[in-house]
């Protein structure tokens, strides 16, 4: 049998319920350490960000601008330290110490002071390209804490050094954004070579250039987002390479760089590649942390913490500086329909209308 309940009676035991009892949208409190670090074996200091989660009643966003809100005493923290590992033994030990960053800009988090963590790796040198180092490429890092009585950690292998090929790393070799034909905008390719433990490898280029207003000379330069490349394999060598079109070169300076009357030159200096690489931590990372731009909201969290959360990976960064364009892809900058207004010139070329002198 059916049996129909008065409305009214419904909603009046709910009015009374949501009257004697009040919401609570804050859980327990638990003590959360949050840990962030990016090693890069090419800096001899590295920096370990060791903050606790908070919450409270009201605005959260208030309590972000205290820093004892999210800072640890000194007293908090028990054991700080970075250990390297060789071949699954630890083999050295780096104690971690603190450094009150200064001068931060105005942001969400308490400012302009923020007490950080930091070590001084042990300089070495690579013998295949002869450079100074501060972390070993086959060692893994541990970063081991102790807080309130908590074990924290995380570990992360280091990115390697990777070959630029030797057209592109060779200054000599001048960039040509011109057709071989004369018949418009060509393109430049630049190519590389990952190695051990580099995943996702972006890539900008960068103009440099001193502009000159009478007895003043002020450097100046463009930055621009060439690409990414993600290795399919971090333990394999694998060939890469990204595409500059002239034409995105001369209209990116066109509409970057303003025509103004008071210039009376802009010296080129030169075009840079700027290649940044992300281990696999941080490019997993990365993708969960970037923009949603679908309509699926929800995405996993990601963290590589033991008993705490955030992330410690690695990075590297290696560049090009001091590229020159040739002949005609300068003509191109100095009076082509794109930048022609710029007033560009370039070091002493004897004779040349286009010398700086």
């Amino acid at each position: 049998m059916h049996r129909s309940v008065p409305i009214l009676g419904i909603l009046v035991t709910l009015l009374s319920a949501s009257c004697s009892t009040d919401l609570e949208i804050n859980a327990p409190y638990k003590e959360t350490t949050v840990v962030y670090a990016l090693f890069n074996m090419s800096e001899d200091t590295h920096y370990v960000k060791i903050n606790r989660a908070f919450q409270g009643e009201g605005n959260a966003l208030d309590y972000a601008q205290i820093s004892d809100s999210s800072e640890y005493g000194a007293e908090d923290i028990e054991l700080a330290e970075v250990v390297r590992i060789s071949n699954g033994v630890e083999v050295a030990s780096f104690p971690l110490q603190p450094i009150t960053v200064t001068g931060r800009e105005p942001g969400t988090f308490y400012g302009p002071e923020q007490r950080l963590y930091y070590f001084v790796g042990t300089p070495q040198t690579l013998p295949i390209i002869n450079t100074t180092v501060y972390l070993d490429p086959a060692s893994e890092y541990k970063v081991r804490l102790r807080v309130k009585g908590q074990d924290i950690s995380a570990s992360t292998v280091v990115v390697n050094d990777f070959t630029i090929a030797q057209n592109d790393f060779n200054l000599d070799n001048e960039v040509n954004l011109m057709a071989p034909t004369g018949g418009g905008y060509g393109q430049y390719e630049f190519n590389w070579t990952s190695r051990t433990h580099g995943k996702r490898y972006v890539v900008r280029w960068r103009v440099r250039y001193d502009e000159v207003r009478g007895q003043d000379t002020i450097p100046k330069e463009v930055m621009q987002d060439l690409g990414s490349k993600v290795a399919l394999n971090s333990s394999q060598p694998e060939t890469m390479a990204l595409i500059l079109p002239g034409a995105t070169f001369y209209s990116t300076l066109a509409s970057r760089i303003p025509v103004d009357a008071s210039v009376d030159k802009r010296i080129f200096k030169g075009l840079d590649f700027l290649v940044t690489v992300a281990s696999d931590e941080f490019h997993t990372y990365l993708n969960l942390t970037q923009p949603i731009s679908g309509i699926i909201e929800d995405r996993p969290s990601y963290t590589n913490v033991d008993g705490g959360l955030g992330i410690v990976a690695s990075r590297y960064t290696k560049s090009v500086i001091g590229k020159r364009l040739n002949p005609n892809s300068f003509i191109e900058l100095a009076t082509g329909a794109e930048t022609g207004q710029l007033n560009f010139c370039f070091g002493t070329i004897p004779g040349s209308v286009y010398s700086c002198n």
